[in-house]
């Protein structure tokens, strides 16, 4: 699991994944997924104060 920062600092340092391996040559890894996580919108969804 990684930060937004983290993430970032990867993508500077190895390239997106699609940029690397367009075909799929050297394995699946062609994305990158993302969980994206706010309290406050859970919350509000919930019906529960912040």
């Amino acid at each position: 699991m990684y930060t937004r920062d983290e993430i970032f600092q990867l993508i500077d340092e190895y390239g997106l994944p699609q940029d690397w391996n367009p075909d799929g040559s050297q394995g699946p890894e062609r994305y990158i997924e993302a969980q994206i996580w706010d309290d406050a919108l859970l919350a509000g969804f919930l019906g529960q104060s912040g």
